[in-house]
This record gives C-alpha cells, sequence and structure tokens, in this order.
C-alpha cells in the first residue's frame, strides 16, 4: 500500500517569495538540502510541463539526483511530479509533490502532501523534507530581520568604545530601576535625565564659597613666590612652553598644570560632597581626577570633544568639571558648549581610536567635524555664566570650547579636572611609571608622584 506525507509550515514572507523559493535556482538551492548540502548542480524550467533537476554529492561518488515536473506552477499552487534517485538509499520511484501556499496577514501558510511513495523510502523522504523545510524557514531576509531584531534589542552604547550606563540604549529604564531600589534620590534622578538628554548637568553652590577663597588664597602665594614646584603651559612668541611658576606669566593667559597633586584645596574643591556623590553614582565606582588645568583667563579654544586629546584605555569613561573660582562674567571667554552634542556620530581616528595621536598636529578636520555635526543636529550653543562655586560636569563627547575674549583684561577664574572611574587608566600612566593612584579620601582618588 503506497505511503503519504503530509506537512504544514507558517513561513514569515508573502505567498509570492515562498513562490520563488520554488521556481529561481539559486532560491531553490539555498534551502532544498535534503541531505544537508546545497545541490552542485541546479536545472530548472519553471512553466507548467517544464521541469528540474538537483544534483547532490555522495559519500560513496555516487550522489542523489532529485528530478520533478511541473504539472501545475500557479500563484498559490504547484503540482509535481517528483523522483529522487539515490541507489541503495531511495527506490527511485516517481511520486506526486502538492503545494498549496495560503496567505495569512503578510505570512504564509505552507501546506504540502507527498503522496504515491514506496513504505521503504517514507521515513528517508520525511527527515530530507524537514531538513528542507528548516533551510526554507530562514531563507527569507525578512524573518531573519524580524527574529533577529528581536534578540538584538538588548542594551547597546552609543560609541562603539563603550562607555558609562547613562550611554547605554535603556539608560532610562536603569534610571528608573535604580530610582526604585533607593539608590538615586529624586534630585539625583533629575539630574541624570538632565545627563542624558543633554551632556552635562550645573551643581549650583556646590563648593562653598569660603573654600574657593582659601584656594585662591594658597593660589596667589604660590604666584608671589614663583613656587618652583608647580608647572604652568604658557605661549611665547607663538611657542607652547611647560615652564615652573614665575610671577611674570600671571597676568597673561596661561595653565596651571595639575595643582591638585600638591594642593590638598584643590583636591577638596574636586571632590566636593555634591560632586563626589554625582560621579560615585554615574560611575558606579570611586571617581579618579587624573589630571588638572587651572585657568585665570579665557582661553579661546575652538570647539572640541575632550576624547580626541585626554587619552584613557577606555575612552567613554571620562567626565570633564569646570569650577567657577569667581562670578564669570559676559566678554571673558566664557566655557561654551553645544548643548545635547555628546550623541553627534562620532569621530574616529584613522578607524581605529577615539584618541588623536600625540606626534598629530593637524586636527583640523577634527574640528570642523565636532561643529558641523553639533549645527546639523540643531545643538543650541549656550555661553556658560556661573556664579563662583557652581560646578559643570561635562560628558566625554559634549563638544565644548572657549569663546572670545571681548575684554582682555578682565579674568575667567577657574579649576578644570578630568575624571574617570578608578579602574580606568589614564594613557599616561604607562608612559609615566613613577606616577601612581593615591587616595584623597575614602572613595576618591588622585594620580600623584609615587611615594
Amino acid at each position: 500500500m503506497d505511503e503519504r506525507l503530509d506537512f504544514e509550515r507558517e513561513l514569515h514572507a508573502a505567498p509570492e517569495d515562498v513562490l520563488r523559493a520554488w521556481t529561481e535556482p539559486d532560491s531553490l538551492r539555498s534551502w532544498f538540502q535534503p541531505i544537508g548540502a546545497e545541490a552542485r548542480r541546479v536545472e530548472l524550467d519553471a512553466r507548467p510541463g517544464g521541469g528540474f533537476e538537483l544534483e547532490f554529492p555522495g559519500t560513496d561518488g555516487e550522489g542523489l539526483v532529485v528530478a520533478g515536473r511541473y504539472r501545475e506552477l500557479g500563484a498559490r499552487r504547484l503540482v509535481i511530479d517528483f523522483q529522487p534517485r539515490w541507489r541503495g538509499a531511495l527506490s527511485g520511484r516517481a511520486s506526486l509533490v502538492t503545494v498549496e501556499l495560503v496567505p495569512r496577514a503578510g505570512e504564509t501558510t505552507l501546506v504540502l502532501r507527498h503522496e504515491g511513495l514506496d513504505p521503504a523510502d517514507r521515513d528517508t523522504l520525511q527527515l530530507g523534507w524537514q531538513q528542507c523545510f528548516s533551510r526554507l524557514a530562514v531563507s527569507f531576509h525578512e524573518a531573519l530581520d524580524t527574529f533577529y531584531g528581536r534578540l538584538e534589542r538588548y542594551p547597546r552604547f552609543r560609541s562603539r568604545f563603550g562607555g558609562l550606563w547613562p550611554d547605554l540604549s535603556d539608560a532610562r529604564e536603569r534610571l528608573a530601576g535604580k530610582r526604585a531600589l533607593g539608590q538615586l534620590s529624586d534630585e539625583d534622578a533629575r539630574l541624570f535625565e538632565h545627563w542624558i538628554e543633554h551632556g552635562f548637568v550645573v551643581l549650583e553652590g556646590a563648593v562653598p564659597g569660603e573654600l574657593v577663597d582659601r584656594y585662591q588664597a594658597e593660589l596667589a602665594e604660590a604666584w608671589r613666590t614663583s613656587d618652583p614646584a608647580v608647572e604652568i603651559e604658557v605661549y611665547e612668541h607663538g611657542v607652547r612652553r611647560f615652564v615652573p611658576m614665575e610671577a611674570r606669566f600671571r597676568d597673561q593667559p596661561h595653565k596651571v598644570l595639575d595643582h591638585h597633586v600638591r594642593s590638598r584645596l584643590a583636591r577638596e574643591i574636586q571632590f566636593a560632597p555634591r560632586t563626589q556623590r554625582f560621579l560615585a553614582q554615574l560611575f558606579e565606582r570611586p571617581p579618579l581626577a587624573f589630571q588638572s588645568l587651572g585657568f585665570r583667563f579665557g582661553t579661546e579654544q575652538p570647539m572640541h570633544q575632550d576624547t580626541a586629546y585626554v587619552v584613557l584605555r577606555s575612552p567613554m569613561e571620562m567626565v570633564g568639571s569646570w569650577v567657577a573660582l569667581e562670578d564669570v562674567r559676559p566678554g571673558t571667554g566664557e566655557l561654551q558648549y553645544y548643548v545635547g552634542s555628546h550623541r553627534i556620530p562620532e569621530y574616529v581616528w584613522f578607524g581605529r581610536s577615539r584618541a588623536k595621536p600625540y606626534e598629530l598636529e593637524d586636527d583640523r578636520e577634527f574640528l570642523r567635524w565636532v561643529r558641523e555635526e553639533s549645527e546639523r543636529l540643531g545643538c543650541p550653543l549656550v555661553r556658560f555664566q556661573p556664579k563662583k562655586g557652581d560646578v559643570l560636569l561635562w560628558h566625554a563627547d559634549l563638544v565644548h570650547g572657549g569663546a572670545l575674549r571681548e575684554h582682555p583684561d578682565r579674568t575667567r577664574q577657574s579649576l578644570v579636572t578630568h575624571y574617570c572611574p578608578v579602574n580606568v587608566d589614564p594613557e599616561f600612566l604607562e608612559r609615566a611609571p613613577d606616577r601612581a593612584k593615591h587616595e584623597h579620601a575614602p572613595g576618591s582618588f588622585y594620580c600623584a608622584q609615587r611615594g
């Protein structure tokens, strides 16, 4: 008595796409693999009365040949005289395959009946069809996109180089979770909402005025005595120089470098309680102050991202801070930034890194990129005019710089710090093995000479 096989499969494809899978040579080759291998030869004439022949490799040199002739070939129905031939495995007996394609809401139900089978061939053919249907189901790109699209909704960083938890695609869900667990207060949550959306936060009055005054007095004394242990960066005749602090440089643009290493007052400003709290919540680890810059005047520095110049082994795990050491007045070369510019497409140097090689002097393309992309995305340009003791904290990719100094005689005194998590090394630690991480206070660290 003849045997029969019945199959029904739901396919995530339109009927016309499924029909093409049966009637186009490359498509048929991609899924019709009853022995788990592609046909080495496919001949196909897709018309009523036409036919197909697929030849598969065999282990003994005698391959499997599957031939068929289309009795019917319509948009929703195929009827095929079917005959596989493989010595010792199948009888080679002719049989009949009927395929119905039933549309269902953009998908297709494939109903296949294979009848007129030799009972000895039934199990082999059943396994062969099951292997074919498995390949057919994943041969439609849209179906794969839908399936893997569901799986690829795991949290992702905006940058290929990673980042911190607010940079993840599910940052707001994480924020809500931290709030529900009591890890963030309402005020904390408000700050992180602002950080996620705009790329910075302002902590008004985070540094007490009397602490700022004490630090200013300490700094003034260092200038008065021309403290040789304090290094500054100045430009003389257009050439950048790194020299010991000398009183003659005080009233011209300069940077006081890493004064926090020598000054506990500077570190108390860097790790003021509200700043410390935000950084610890952001990093989920103790913060490390690894670099500081002291300014008396505005720099007029071009708009840039710190990731190009401040080099870390994990470039996106960095935060900058700007502490006002006096009330900042208009026209003094204020710090300025593009709101939300931490979301512009990232600039990758030589396709490899966020960091500009130290030896490369020409950064004009990069500077043009960050400015133009910020403007293309409609990021507002804001000048920061804080009161003494206010703190601005910004994302590693926030585009910022210095406004033009309209009043060159006016000061704009500030302390800038770059932070990272304590387990993320600045690149200079590899080049300067005499430097190490030191604890300023429980939960806060800074880089300084060993010993």
